[in-house]
């Protein structure tokens, strides 16, 4: 009993240590990819039904702030959290206008390649895509 009443005062005391989120870059780059999403026009495959894309970035946001300290890159983001169901490891798909549906693990790593590619992750004071927290 002692331990537990000891947990729940230590994790009222330090709620950052408990929900810590990803910083820096990760924190840019997975803020970039949620984004990329709600602004792809793509639908978002879970769970057997598709969803409009700024309702996939709600639900990715959920999971992150869920995770906690559990992500701490980008690719800890794609695989652990954007990329299939928990429960039944059944993965999310994009549904994008004229092309073939594909699984949102390429989609992500791919658009996470561009972007590091393109230089803007390594640019100090590299705008950042605007985040549409509701």
């Amino acid at each position: 009993m002692r331990k537990c009443l000891l947990a729940a005062i230590f994790a009222g005391c330090f709620p950052c240590a408990v929900l810590a989120m990803p910083a820096g870059t990760a924190k840019s780059e997975i803020d970039y990819l949620i984004n990329k999403i709600e602004h792809s026009g793509c639908r978002f495959e879970r769970n057997g039904e598709a969803y409009d894309a700024t309702q996939a970035g709600e639900h990715m946001r959920m999971k992150l702030n869920r995770a906690g300290d559990r992500i701490q890159t980008a690719e800890n983001f794609i695989d652990g959290i954007a990329s299939k169901r928990y429960l039944s490891g059944k993965p999310y798909r994009l549904l994008c206008p004229g092309r073939p549906a594909e699984e949102a693990n390429a989609w992500l790593t791919r658009a996470l390649h561009d972007y590091r590619q393109s230089g803007a992750a390594s640019k100090p004071g590299a705008p950042t895509p605007p985040l549409m927290l509701k």
